[in-house]
């Protein structure tokens, strides 16, 4: 801590502090104090009420951060939720009332580690799905497969997919096959145990795909995709009994009816994925509005 005085001022200590908090906005506001570490720091050996002089003082102190703690994240949208963590130096004065006495507040960026690379998230993944269209005569059914490599990914990693679509005849339609980037947010506070509300879908990357399938001899169309996970947003969030999560998978949506409402989604395969935060990546995680 640096103090700098602009004139000789008297002093008792300076009372340090480290938290951890989770804070929740649904139907009232709600904090969650994850731990609070403090500390004096004397302002001489003695311990004594010392006059600083008008110059710059330094007092260094450490604090062991928490094994196994959730990341840091900030959801400014309704409902507000956020996990943060602080340090905060006060300078206490005699006879000064404590709001009054300077501080100081400085955000700790914390990550909870979940390594990408390990084999649990490496391992390639595949869904299929069997469906029939609006029009289909019986018998008449449509397939579609997926896969992708591993699940695990940092932000700014590049998630690509195979998309494989089996057709019972020559269909043409564009934009007949959507594929998204989706975040979810679970939020539950202890005040209502029996209220589970959860933000709905955010689709943080879309991207639309022409089907054209010609034939003759096959119906069947493939394209590879990429998806570019935003390095703005929050790793997933596991932490065990936690009232605030996020999840993140890929959405690939079927839009072949023939709808009189528009493009209307008839199918989908929903694919999960984890956003790790190791390999570590050197990147803000705030939460930010997505075009």
């Amino acid at each position: 801590v640096q103090v700098h005085p602009k004139k000789p001022t008297k002093a008792n200590h300076i009372r340090v502090t480290f938290t951890g908090e989770i804070f929740l906005a649904i139907k009232e506001k709600e904090t969650i104090n994850l731990f609070t570490y403090a500390e004096e720091l004397p302002m001489s050996r003695s311990g004594k009420t010392k006059i600083l002089e008008a110059k710059q003082h330094e007092f260094p102190f450490k604090f062991i951060v928490p094994d196994d703690l959730p990341s840091t994240f900030q959801v400014n949208k309704l409902p507000k939720a956020w996990i943060k963590y602080t340090l905060t130096a006060v300078l206490v004065r005699p006879v000064v009332m404590g709001v009054l006495s300077p501080k100081a507040t400085y955000p700790v960026q914390v990550l909870e580690f979940i390594d990408v690379e390990s084999r649990e998230f490496s391992i390639p993944r595949e869904q299929n799905l069997d469906f029939a269209l609006q029009d289909s005569k019986p018998g008449q059914q449509c397939h579609l497969k997926v896969t992708m490599p591993k699940i695990g990914y940092t932000r700014g990693d590049v998630v690509k997919l195979r998309v494989t679509l089996n057709h019972y005849e020559p269909a043409v339609r564009k934009e007949g096959i959507k594929v998204e980037l989706m975040r979810m947010v679970g939020i539950q506070t202890t005040k209502y145990e029996d209220v589970k509300p959860m933000r709905g879908d955010e689709v943080l990357k879309e991207q639309w795909h022409d089907v054209n399938i010609a034939g003759p001899s096959s119906y069947v169309q493939t394209f590879d995709t990429q998806i570019i996970i935003p390095t703005s947003t929050p790793p997933s969030i596991m932490f065990k009994g936690l009232s605030v999560q996020f999840y993140y998978r890929i959405r690939i949506g079927i839009y072949l009816n023939n709808d009189t409402r528009g493009k209307v989604e008839s199918h989908r395969i929903d694919m999960p994925i984890i956003v790790g935060t190791w390999p570590k990546a050197d990147l803000p995680i705030d939460d930010e509005d997505e075009d």
